[in-house]
């Protein structure tokens, strides 16, 4: 079951009041709701999942209020997150892959069209579906290495939360492809579970992406953007200075850094005062210049 909006700027403020009810939907707990003028609701073990598409704005606002409780406890180890930073880094897609998608909806609408059917003529049953033996060891391998990554050091140190719960991801994407491809064996196949790997490892990092820096500070935040753009211009034309008002261009417009001149000014003090990059002075103070004796800047 899926519940899906492409519109969910407006829906994310209603999530914090309903994340205990969608953990449980998510991890399979059974579902009722009592209504006083019309018959009770039930759903048996429903595995719900979300499917919400939300602008960048809208997202890094839920997240300055919600995000330790999101990320750790909440909804975030059970959810599968893609960022789209830049419309200009997107390729036109090619015929081939237009046609894989015609391909696709064509496979979904048909098998809703099937289950609606099923579900009018209440012939509905649920089929337990398995590992193939080589497919059950490639799995264990992939849980025991996504174990190892959580831990301290590891890739996913810091989305351990969600990097625990990335094998059931994986094994409920590969339940979904085996429907999808029409499989009528009750046993995945080794090569759809390497197919729902390499789905769940692109999730994974940008899920990590996302909130591999969850519990530092805004303006360390800030500053560290500041100082990618700094560091980028050095490499593609060398140390130079730079104008406040040039850097704010490159800055991200995702979460209102750019347009913010407090937090700038806040991100470019806090780095001079560790010494990362140094300021001119007279009728030029508001330029800036990586410093590159710094002991800082291997950071």
């Amino acid at each position: 079951m899926g519940i899906t909006n492409d519109e969910a700027g407006g829906f994310l403020s209603q999530l914090p009041h309903m994340m205990s009810e969608l953990h449980a939907a998510s991890d399979g707990s059974d579902i009722r709701h009592d209504r006083a003028s019309t018959p009770s609701a039930f759903v048996e073990q429903p595995r719900i999942s979300l499917v919400l598409a939300v602008q960048p704005r809208f997202w890094i606002r839920f997240l300055a209020g919600h995000e330790m409780d999101y990320a750790e406890t909440g909804l975030g180890p059970r959810t599968l997150l893609v960022v789209i930073r830049d419309r200009r880094t997107q390729y036109r897609a090619e015929q081939p892959s237009r046609d894989a998608r015609d391909d696709y909806r064509a496979t979904i609408k048909r098998l809703l069209s099937s289950y609606a059917a099923k579900l009018q003529a209440a012939d509905l049953s649920r089929e337990i579906l398995t590992f193939t033996p080589d497919a059950q060891k490639q799995f264990k391998a992939t849980e025991k290495w996504l174990n190892e990554e959580a831990q301290s050091g590891g890739v996913f140190a810091t989305i351990r939360p969600y990097a625990n719960r990335c094998a059931e991801t994986i094994a409920r994407i590969a339940a979904v492809l085996h429907v999808i491809e029409g499989r009528v064996e009750s046993a995945i196949q080794l090569d759809t579970l390497l197919h729902a790997i390499a789905i769940g490892r692109w999730f994974a990092l940008h899920y990590l992406d996302l909130f591999e820096h969850t519990g530092i500070p805004q303006i360390e935040r800030d500053a560290q953007a500041i100082l990618k753009v700094l560091q980028r211009r050095a490499v593609s034309y060398g140390p130079e200075w730079m104008p406040k008002s040039t850097l704010r261009q490159y800055l991200p417009t995702s979460d209102d850094l750019r347009s913010d001149l407090g937090r700038v000014e806040e991100a470019l003090n806090f780095l001079l005062r560790r010494n990362v990059i140094m300021t001119a002075t007279g009728t030029r103070a508001d330029r800036f210049i990586l410093n590159t004796t710094s002991p800082h800047m291997a950071g």
